[in-house]
């Protein structure tokens, strides 16, 4: 029998307390790995923040509103090196076959481990893309300037590594042109579908409809209280699962539940509609988690979510208030097209966010590397 892979994953983590996705990465390689005799897996995440660090990475109060203070390259230097302390004190990392990191943004500073250790850079978005998102910061014409010397750093990282797992084809493009020569494989981490799965829906007199998302307004969460309407209290009632409490209406309930919650897991369940009308967003952890679960999901065109769902859901514009009341109405409206996206959204996790699958592809590309 070979001798087990000596992997080393690092998640940069949760970020405050608006990126919980990130947290939600470190259960699927668990879940995943769990599974594998075959590798040898440390998980490891960032060194202590110490104080100069966290002033250093904080917003200029009167130079931020206008997006002139650097708080994303700060945020960036920031987060890297913390990563790079991290990764060099680690026992692990000095017998490791292979590295993985999660995100490029805590590579930028890594340096020679890159040449030294094949490097996996996990990627849910370029740093030009996700600035383009505005959950930072507004686009200003002077956006492209400030982030040049984090732009720099990370095509070179992008480059020196040996893969580039881009999360969806949204993500895999803006690596693209952020590092042309970037070797990039599209791959999303994946859920355990044993876990996040259909169970039978207890009958009720309204349509339940889920909303989650750490950040109730950047989430689309006023946008859905709108399209939802008269309706709500009425017709349909609104669980919303945030750290922001919604505004006090008739039929909405507010639940303050952690990523991976059990109780969260039941809500994907009874649910009638997902919907997630968001702002900003990357990849949507929680609409792959919908879609796992048979629930039909309601969603924006933003980031990568258009890849996510495919055919499994409705995407409507974002911003969208009548799109977004149509695409509720109608599923409301049509028990039968609910349950046919919601087979689809599970045959769709299936074929594409297996844990055990996407595990193994990563394992089986992280030997070749190491070889």
């Amino acid at each position: 029998m070979d001798e087990p892979l000596r992997a080393l994953f690092y998640n940069e983590g949760t970020v405050g307390t608006g990126i919980l996705g990130h947290g939600m990465l470190e259960s699927a390689l668990r879940a995943g790995l769990s599974r594998r005799d075959d590798v040898d897996a440390h998980l490891l995440g960032p060194a202590p923040e110490g104080s100069i660090a966290g002033w250093a990475a904080r917003s200029v109060p009167g130079l931020f509103p206008f997006s002139l203070d650097f708080q994303p390259t700060r945020w960036h230097l920031v987060q890297s090196l913390r990563a790079r302390r991290a990764i060099r004190s680690s026992r692990a990392a000095q017998i490791a076959d292979v590295l993985y990191v999660h995100t490029q943004a805590s590579a930028l500073l890594l340096g020679s481990i890159l040449d030294r250790v094949p490097t996996f850079l996990s990627v849910d978005a370029s740093i030009e893309a996700f600035a383009g998102l505005e959950a930072w910061q507004r686009v200003r014409p002077w956006t492209h300037a400030t982030l040049l010397p984090s732009l720099a750093l990370e095509r070179r990282v992008l480059e020196r590594a040996a893969r580039v797992l881009a999360w969806t084809q949204w993500a895999a493009d803006s690596v693209r042109r952020a590092a042309p020569k970037a070797r990039i494989m599209t791959l999303h981490p994946g859920l355990d579908l044993e876990r996040f799965a259909p169970r039978p829906r207890t009958e009720r007199s309204r349509i339940r409809v889920l909303f989650v998302g750490a950040r109730f307004e950047a989430k689309g969460g006023a946008d859905l209280l709108a399209a939802l309407g008269p309706d709500l209290g009425s017709r349909c009632a609104l669980d919303a699962v945030t750290q922001d409490a919604p505004p006090a209406a008739e039929g909405v309930s507010w639940h303050e539940l952690s990523p991976g919650d059990d109780r969260l897991i039941e809500l994907y369940q009874q649910a009638d509609i997902f919907c997630l009308p968001s702002h900003a967003d990357t990849a949507g952890w929680a609409i792959v988690e919908a879609l796992a679960c048979g629930t039909p999901v309601v969603a924006s065109d933003v980031g990568g979510i258009p890849d996510i769902i495919e055919d499994a859901g409705i995407v409507v514009p974002r911003g969208d208030r009548q799109a977004l009341r149509a695409a509720l109405r109608g599923l409301a409206d049509d028990p039968t097209r609910r349950a046919a996206l919601g087979r689809q959204g599970r045959a769709r996790a299936e074929r594409c966010f297996d844990n055990r699958q996407q595990t193994s592809r990563l394992i089986d590309a992280m030997r070749s590397a190491a070889s």
